[in-house]
This record gives structure tokens, C-alpha cells and sequence, in this order.
């Protein structure tokens, strides 16, 4: 597993259950990947004072399953959700009232009151229920969920279908035959277009933060009101007559876009809207699906009920492809490697228990064989920490302030970074040597000590560490090559300025991705240029050429500064333009920014084909952090803007994940 995770990152799962079925069998793999059967658990497998907990990810509700087994069965269900003090009185009436008379009562997300499912706990210990009493709680996959509830309970995890296929049709049954088949005809189309968006957007976000920047809670509330949307607008009901410009801005903009929070994801959002909802679909010939690789090409259905949708579903090609969503063939590629990145953490977090960390021998400092009376973790920790003391300068140089450099507004951007970083640097110095000095028993444990070592001994970076944006989720040996990195290049800027002087900064090529304030170093830039060109910052806009070489930067001008180590991922970039690419990420060897007047930039007219693509520069792969938009021209031919947003095209500062 070691060297898959080092060679092929994004066969880390597929190895990881090849391990797990080497060690306990063939027999339990196919047991855990077998459907639940909730029936038989319900009636044979527990009794009344067993909680049977439904957990499932954000925006997938289980407890519809619940419904409709109660349904089958003719139980008495009540259904509560939580989270108001109403919720909690009418719960325990429900729980006391079912636990006499043997009824069912089901909690919805639960999740949202963890303080008060410890007395609920407690409460169950009391009960003495009838027999065929049975509790059920619904709730999302939570941290803050009561430990002693879910070793009390009986958990069952559920996850949403995965695919265009599955999702597309667990989507049209939320329809009713009687609702979706009502005249005018041109209702069922509309219906399975809205099916399809909520398909596609549901299963980009398997692809976060390629398909979307973010993960967004899109469920079936928002399909319903689409659903009344699209009833509200059929003008005639004798007619098929719809308002497809009314459709399209209800839903990209308020139903649906009202939870995305990027203008991109709105962007992409819309041109998915426009393209589904228009009159044109109703052509027989509109391609609904359009693959030039694998040369595949779906016309749009214009079926009129929901069976025939249906039937139509199961004639798709089994084998889906991310390029049915839009996105590129590498897009798998790039899950499963993220797939496999947060398996590593939260295995790691799982490599020494809470209890282990705390033993500390003391005495080992006065042991000759460091490793005696010791845990092998502490040891590790020790040797790692030393090696990171070793490789952390030990102080960073100051800048010299003068009546003149001040005025830079390079100068003073550095002048904060390096400041910053000096601040840092000196906590993350004293956390190692308390460390080590804990470990090798010249220093007692305190609160502080004792939760650096919980973390470091899990690979997880300390909190306070992170002063500046990072991952969330970021390793401590990441975190810490990237840390070194980022110093390195300020002891370079802060050496270039006292040997060279303060205008030395402007030639400079930044690594933007290595500032812990990466926007305050393009604002310095925009101000540098106004002040060359005498004008206000709202004057100058921005204009970038992406270079192979810096010698085809003009570097005379005191308005063009050069930035290194940018990533451009699913696109590559050649003489300036943008191409599709197979390549999961790119290099992009230099960006010149030049800061000028509207009325100066003298380029040659566009030809038809050609078109300005506006791409967003993010800080890191979370996509997370917006630092900046760039326009770039596009070079594939036969193309729009919209089409790199879907294969979710971006500059990224910095990698880290």
C-alpha cells in the first residue's frame, strides 16, 4: 500500500481493499459492499432498546426509507424533526407513548442536537419498552455525535447513489405519474430536463472542487420548487407553451444558484440551464450528451411519460464517463487520488489512540538507549522534529526601513510577509524544542505540550500553526516543506533588497503561492504601476501573458512583474493560448502582469474563432480562496468560455491540498 500511495496515488483504495480482503477474507468484502436489508435488521436483528441510526452525508435524507418500511409493514411511525425545544418535548412524549403501545417513532437530524442526545441516552436506559418498539434517529455523518450513543445503537450508513444513470433515476421517481403526465405534453420534457440538472449537478459534486469549487447541500427541496416552477410557467394548459426565459432565471438564480457562492459555479450553472431549457431541446435532434473523444452523441428525449423516460434511461451506455458531465476523462483520475489523499489522513488519525499519547516515561532521559521506556511514536516524533528544527532557519533577516523605501508599496507588502513570518517562526522554534524537550524527559508535560505531541504523533498540523490559509486537512510534513519553502523565498527578497536596493523588487520573479497574503501582492503591483503612470488605481486594468521563457517578457517597463510556479489544471497553455489537455495539471513557466490604461492596450483584431477566456487564479487546490480573475486567450478551435469552466479549467497558486 506504501508504494501504490507513492507510484499510483489513485489506485490507493482499489489496494487498500485488496489488503483488507487478503487479511479477513473475501467473504467480508462482499458482506459490506451487500445491499441492507432495513426490514430484517428491524425485525430480527435488534430489540426495542437498541436505536437504530440512519447516517448519511450532507444533503442525502434516509429516513424516506424508514416511511415506506413502516408503510409496508402497517407500523404506527411518528416522524419528528429536531432541532427546537418544541422538537425535543414532542420527542420524548412520542418515545414514552410508542414504548407502551409498541409503535415506531423516527427522530430527523439529530445531528443538530447533540447535547440532548445524551439525555436521550439516558433516557433509553430507563425505558421498558414493548417489544416491538423501535427508535429510529436520522442524521449526517457528525464528529459531535455521542460516542456512547453509536456503541449503544445500531448504525446504518447510507450514501447516494452514484452516477448519471442511478441519480437520473432515483430523481424522475420523486415524480409522480399522475403529476409529471398531466397536459400540456410539453410538462414531462420539462420535468426530465429538470431530472437531468439535478443529475448532473448532484454528480459534479463528486468532483469537488473540479466539478464545483465547493461542496453545495443541493437536495430534493430545491427539485420540488423547480418542480412548481415549472407548473407555475406553462403559460397554456392546453398548449405546450412554456416561459423558458423565466424558467431559466428562476433556476439558475434563485432555486439552484441561489446556494452556489462562486461566480464561476453560477457561471457554469447558468450555461447548464440555458443549454436544457430552451426551445431548441425540443428538436429531436438536440444533443443532450456529446463526447468527441469516444465520438458518442444522445439526441434529447421527447418521450411523453414517465415510463418511457425511464426505459429510455436504461438504454444509456453502462460504462459512464466524466465527460458526460463536461468534465475531462482524467476527472476519475483526479478523484480518486483525492479519495485516496483523505484515506491517508484519516488513517493516520487512527494510527495511535487518544490514551496511548499520554504515556510519558519520564525516566528515559536517563536511560543510555534513547529508545528504552519509551513508545516507538515519541521517538519519531523526536527524530522529526529535529530534522525540522534543522532544516527551519533560525531567525529571518529584517528589512530596513527608510524615509524613502517606505514609500514602495512593494517594499511594504515584503516588509509585512517577512514580519509575519519572523512572528511565526519563532512559536513554530519553541513548540519543536518544547516537544523535544518533552520527549526526551527534561521537560514535564503541560496542556499545550501534551496536544502538539497528540498532533504531530498523527501527522496532523497543530492549530496554531495555521496563522495563514491553508488546507484544513493538511499534514504536518506538508505543512511544514511548504513552510520552509515560502521562508526560503523571503530570505532571498529581504538579501535582494539590501544588496541591490528596493527597485530590485519590481524585476523580481514572485512565487505567488509562497506569500502568506498573496492579494496584497497584487495590489502593491497595481499601486507601483499607478504611481509610474500617475494615475488612480480604478484606472489600470490587468493584463497577463503566459510565457515559456523569460526572456519574452519585457522587463524594461516599471508596470509588467513576473510570476513563477503556477499550475494550470484541465487546460495546458501553449504560445499564449488555452487548449484542452489530458494532463491532469500543467505548468505555466512564467506569468507577466501588466497593469495599463484601457484606452493603451493596442492588440490585433480577433478573428471569429478566437475568444478571451477569464479564468480564476485560486490560492491552492481546495479552490477555496478567489485571489484574482486573468483573461487568456483561447486557442482550441470551435469552443466557448463555457466549455473550460465545465472541464473546470483554473490557475492555482500553490497545490497544496
Amino acid at each position: 500500500m506504501l508504494l501504490t500511495r507513492a507510484a499510483r496515488p489513485d489506485r490507493l483504495i482499489v489496494a487498500a481493499k485488496l489488503f483488507v480482503e487478503s487479511v479477513f477474507g473475501s467473504e467480508f468484502v462482499q458482506r459490506a459492499d451487500a445491499l441492507l436489508n432495513l426490514e430484517q435488521i428491524t425485525t430480527e436483528e435488534i430489540h426495542g432498546l437498541t436505536p437504530i441510526l440512519l447516517c448519511s452525508v450532507p444533503g442525502h435524507d434516509a429516513s424516506n426509507r424508514v416511511e415506506e418500511l413502516a408503510t409496508s409493514l402497517n407500523k404506527n411511525l411518528t416522524a419528528i424533526a429536531i432541532g427546537s425545544a418544541e422538537g425535543f418535548s414532542l420527542a420524548e412524549q412520542a418515545i414514552n407513548a410508542a414504548a407502551k403501545q409498541g409503535n415506531w417513532v423516527l427522530l430527523k437530524n439529530v445531528h443538530l442536537a447533540p447535547q440532548w442526545l445524551k439525555e436521550l441516552e439516558k433516557k433509553l436506559h430507563s425505558l421498558k419498552p414493548h417489544d416491538s418498539f423501535r427508535l429510529f434517529l436520522s442524521t449526517e455523518i457528525h464528529p459531535k455525535l455521542p460516542t456512547s450513543l453509536l456503541r449503544m445503537g445500531f448504525c446504518l450508513v447510507f450514501e447516494p447513489a452514484t452516477g448519471v444513470r442511478a441519480r437520473l433515476t432515483r430523481t424522475l421517481n420523486e415524480f409522480s405519474e399522475n403529476r409529471m403526465e398531466r397536459i400540456p405534453h410539453i410538462r414531462a420534457k420539462a420535468y426530465f430536463r429538470l431530472a437531468w440538472l439535478h443529475a448532473l449537478v448532484t454528480e459534479r459534486s463528486r468532483y469537488t472542487p473540479l466539478g464545483w469549487s465547493k461542496h453545495y447541500e443541493i437536495n430534493e427541496s430545491d427539485l420540488r420548487f423547480a418542480c412548481d416552477s415549472i407548473d407555475q410557467w406553462i403559460r397554456n394548459e392546453g398548449q405546450d407553451d412554456i416561459a423558458w426565459d423565466a424558467l431559466q432565471y428562476l433556476i439558475a438564480s434563485c432555486i439552484y444558484g441561489g446556494r452556489l457562492d462562486n461566480r464561476f459555479d453560477q457561471r457554469l450553472l447558468a450555461s447548464f440551464v440555458a443549454k436544457l431549457f430552451c426551445q431548441e431541446s425540443l428538436d429531436a435532434s438536440y444533443p443532450l450528451i456529446k463526447d468527441d473523444a469516444s465520438s458518442l452523441l444522445v439526441p434529447m428525449p421527447q418521450d411523453k411519460t414517465k415510463n418511457k423516460y425511464i426505459e429510455w434511461i436504461k438504454q444509456l451506455p453502462s460504462n459512464e464517463k466524466p465527460t458526460w458531465l463536461g468534465l475531462p476523462d482524467n476527472a476519475e483520475k483526479v478523484l480518486l487520488i483525492s479519495q485516496g489523499s483523505k484515506f491517508t489522513g484519516d488513517l493516520l488519525k487512527c494510527d495511535q489512540s487518544d490514551e496511548n499519547i499520554l504515556v510519558v516515561d519520564f525516566d528515559a532521559g536517563d536511560q543510555k538507549d534513547e529508545s528504552i521506556g519509551r513508545p516507538a511514536w515519541m521517538i519519531h516524533v523526536q527524530h522529526t522534529t529535529d530534522n525540522w528544527l534543522k532544516s527551519l532557519p533560525k531567525t529571518l533577516p529584517s528589512m530596513t526601513r527608510t524615509s524613502e523605501n517606505i514609500k514602495d508599496p512593494l517594499f511594504r507588502c515584503v516588509e509585512r510577509e517577512v514580519t509575519f513570518a519572523a512572528n511565526l517562526l519563532r512559536l513554530v522554534r519553541q513548540d519543536l524544542v518544547d516537544v523535544q524537550a518533552v520527549c526526551d524527559g527534561s521537560k514535564k508535560q503541560t496542556n499545550d505540550t501534551r496536544e502538539l505531541l497528540n498532533n504531530l504523533s498523527k501527522g496532523m498540523t497543530p492549530p496554531t500553526w495555521k496563522k495563514y490559509r491553508v488546507p484544513p486537512h493538511i499534514g504536518a510534513m506538508q505543512w511544514m516543506s511548504d513552510y520552509v519553502a515560502r521562508l526560503k523565498q523571503l530570505e532571498n527578497l529581504v538579501t535582494l533588497t539590501i544588496n541591490e536596493g528596493v527597485q530590485s523588487l519590481r524585476c523580481v520573479k514572485m512565487w505567488l503561492g509562497g506569500l502568506f497574503t498573496p492579494e496584497a501582492y497584487l495590489t502593491a503591483t497595481r499601486q507601483c504601476a499607478a504611481q509610474s503612470l500617475h494615475v488612480s488605481l480604478e484606472e489600470l486594468n490587468m493584463n497577463v501573458q503566459m510565457l515559456d521563457q523569460s526572456s519574452q517578457a519585457d522587463s524594461n517597463k516599471e508596470t509588467v512583474f513576473l510570476i513563477t510556479g503556477l499550475k494550470l489544471q484541465g487546460a495546458s497553455c501553449r504560445n499564449n493560448a488555452l487548449f484542452y489537455s489530458s494532463l491532469i495539471m500543467d505548468d505555466i513557466p512564467l506569468l507577466a502582469i501588466e497593469w495599463k490604461m484601457p484606452n493603451s492596450a493596442i492588440s490585433a483584431p480577433k478573428t471569429n474563432d478566437q475568444q478571451e477566456v477569464t479564468l480564476p487564479v485560486y490560492g491552492n487546490g481546495l479552490r477555496t480562496e478567489l485571489l484574482c480573475t486573468i483573461n487568456v486567450k483561447a486557442g482550441q478551435a470551435n469552443t466557448s468560455e463555457f466549455h473550460f469552466y465545465e472541464r473546470g479549467v483554473a490557475v492555482l497558486a500553490s497545490v497544496l491540498e
